[in-house]
């Protein structure tokens, strides 16, 4: 079910997401507003939504013990999440398959083959930034955890002044809120957790296999 505030006071609920067009009021020029989505009235009534806005003079002691239950509603979820998260294709034990030498600064200057260039390849093609991209993640993208790691790499229609490909390269970290930044992939040392080998993984995996195919032609010694 999902429940709304209405506009002029109260609230409601429907079986289904209700348009804007649906929930604005062409009278006075507001609109209501969507509070989530519970399994039932007594799902919606335990959290701090209701007593934000659908509670009549509620108490602190109410609104305190409604936030208490709910961080720990978030930890049971956060830790089931966290349990049926799929790793799949990345090994247990980390192990370095960085056999071209690549690195994040080196691989902005590799070669592009643009006739291989396409979807058929894995690339997708962004139309603001005039790019053709690349991009995977792992761990765990959904609340309360957030925290996977991603890399996107975007080739520029428009090359560099010196007629090379302009490559950008970038990971990310904490579901998408900071950056990433390191000078050597497989450096054992710095990977603190699973998920920040596993995006290398992924990474060199994928560019791996696109050298192998010609897509990307190296300028240096592999050895």
């Amino acid at each position: 079910m999902f429940y709304y505030e209405n506009h002029m006071g109260g609230w409601y609920s429907t079986d289904h997401e209700l348009s804007y067009k649906e929930t604005y009021c062409e009278e006075c020029g507001d609109s209501d507003f969507l509070l989530g989505e519970y399994e039932s009235d007594e799902d919606f009534a335990k959290n701090s939504s209701y007593y934000d806005y659908c509670s009549e003079n509620p108490t602190p002691e109410e609104k305190y013990q409604c936030y208490l239950d709910e961080l720990k509603e978030n930890d049971k979820k956060a830790k089931q999440i966290e349990k049926n998260a799929n790793r799949e294709g990345i090994p247990t034990k980390r192990i370095d398959i960085n056999k071209y030498n690549l690195t994040p600064k080196n691989i902005c200057k590799l070669e592009v083959n643009r006739k291989l260039i396409n979807k058929e390849n894995g690339f997708w093609y962004n139309n603001v930034i005039k790019a053709w991209c690349l991009s995977c993640s792992v761990g765990i993208d959904e609340y309360p955890v957030c925290d996977n790691y991603e890399y996107w790499l975007g080739i520029y229609d428009k090359p560099n002044k010196d007629k090379s490909a302009k490559i950008e390269l970038t990971f990310s970290c904490w579901g998408g809120m900071g950056t990433w930044k390191f000078d050597k992939f497989f450096n054992f040392k710095e990977i603190e957790n699973q998920d920040e080998y596993g995006i290398q993984y992924k990474f060199i995996e994928k560019m791996n296999e696109l050298i192998e195919k010609g897509v990307f032609i190296i300028k240096w010694s592999k050895h």
